[in-house]
C-alpha cells in the first residue's frame, strides 16, 4: 500500500484519469502489490515473479530448476478473479517484451535487479517507485531519484521509499 500511495501522490490527481501499465517485479508466490493496484485503481497491473504459485486449471509450463508446484511462463496471462492483473511467471529480465504508453514500475521489497524493472518494458513516460528490501541498489542510466522519504506508515524496519523518473 506504501508503494501505491507514493506513486498516486507523485503522479498526482491527472494520473487517475490515464492509462497506465503498472509492472510489479519480485510480487512474490501471490501478486498482492497486482492485486491491490487492480482493486483500487483503473490501471492494468502485470505482476512478475519466478516463484509465483500457479492458480488451479492453468497450463504448465516447466523448466528443469522449478518446484513442481510452480511453473515459467513469460507470456502474461490473466489472473484469474481479478480484473485489470495480469500475471507472468519468470523473472523480470525474462518477460515477453511489452510496450506502452505511460508505464508505472512498484519495487515492494523486491529482489529484481532495478535494472532489470527498468528495461522490462518499453514506455514514453516511466516512474519507478522503490521499497528497498535487502540488496545494494543500482541506480539505473538515465534515471535519478526524483524523492525519497521514510514513510512511517509502512510496518517494517524497512520503510524508505525511492522514487526513479527518467532524466
Amino acid at each position: 500500500m506504501g508503494v501505491l500511495r507514493a506513486a498516486t501522490h507523485h503522479l498526482g490527481s491527472q494520473a487517475a484519469y490515464e492509462s497506465w501499465l503498472c509492472l510489479c517485479p519480485g510480487d512474490g508466490v501471490h501478486p498482492r502489490t497486482g492485486a491491490l493496484v487492480a482493486f483500487l485503481t483503473h490501471w492494468t497491473a502485470l505482476s512478475v515473479d519466478p516463484q509465483m504459485r500457479r492458480p488451479n486449471g492453468w497450463p504448465v509450463r516447466t523448466c528443469a530448476f522449478v518446484k513442481p508446484n510452480l511453473f515459467t511462463n513469460p507470456v502474461p496471462q490473466p489472473y484469474p478473479g481479478v480484473d485489470r492483473l495480469k500475471v507472468a511467471h519468470c523473472r523480470v529480465e525474462d518477460l515477453e517484451e511489452t510496450a506502452t504508453k505511460n508505464l508505472l514500475i512498484l519495487c515492494t521489497h523486491s529482489h529484481a535487479p532495478l535494472k532489470a524493472c527498468w528495461n522490462a518494458v518499453q514506455a514514453e513516460r516511466k516512474v519507478m517507485v522503490v521499497l528497498p528490501c535487502c540488496q545494494h541498489l543500482e541506480i539505473p542510466k538515465g534515471t535519478e531519484i526524483v524523492r525519497g522519504y521514510s514513510d512511517g506508515k509502512i510496518l517494517s524496519p524497512r520503510r524508505e521509499i525511492l522514487i526513479y523518473e527518467a532524466v
